[in-house]
């Protein structure tokens, strides 16, 4: 097989990685969560590699969640990162977890550069303001002892899925003064 091939494989086995959990919101079991909601964004950065110097980091990324009541999320993610310096790509997915507006992520990376394609791992902690998120990541190719350090900023647009809004209707409420019946003849004198 060849490189390219190998290449449009793994984009496609991502992707279907990827949308496996919003498809699965879809139609899957009553889980009690808020909401789901799919992030699309685009991060920018630093990349600092092991055997290399510095370069920028630029790409896209795709996260698909569960928004929970007490704060907690998870679900699963996907990337792709352009390191501008080196002419490499990386590519990762895998699944995602955290509490407020602290996360971690973390899965398989695919790298292609002038070395063909190379396997390994990923890990990275973040802290998520609203549309803009700040991290670190780390990463270890399997074939070498080559390290990738990543710090950088992601800016995502979160699109609500309206699915999951199992919420219970909310009985109406009466004023706080009314009386208990509409009808004015009712009413003692």
């Amino acid at each position: 097989m060849t490189g390219r091939r190998r290449a449009r494989l793994a984009l496609f086995v991502l992707g279907v990685i990827e949308v496996a959990p919003c498809a699965h919101a879809h139609g899957g079991p009553d889980f009690h969560e808020r909401e789901w909601v799919l992030k699309l964004g685009v991060p920018i950065g630093g990349s600092f590699a092991s055997d290399d110097g510095v370069s920028v980091v630029t790409g896209i990324e795709a996260n698909c969640g569960m928004m929970g009541y007490s704060g907690f999320w998870a679900g699963g993610y996907s990337d792709a990162h352009w390191s501008v310096g080196r002419e490499a790509v990386r590519m990762s997915v895998g699944p995602m977890v955290g509490w407020g507006f602290i996360g971690f992520d973390g899965g398989y990376l695919l790298a292609s550069d002038e070395q063909g394609l190379r396997h390994g791992f990923v890990a990275r902690p973040f802290i998520t303001f609203g549309l803009l998120a700040m991290y670190y990541r780390y990463g270890r190719l399997f074939d070498e002892a080559q390290s990738l350090h990543d710090i950088g900023l992601l800016l995502e647009v979160p699109i609500p899925l309206g699915v999951g809004m199992n919420r219970e209707p909310v009985p109406p409420v009466a004023p706080p003064f009314a009386s208990p019946t509409s009808d004015p003849s009712a009413v003692p004198r």
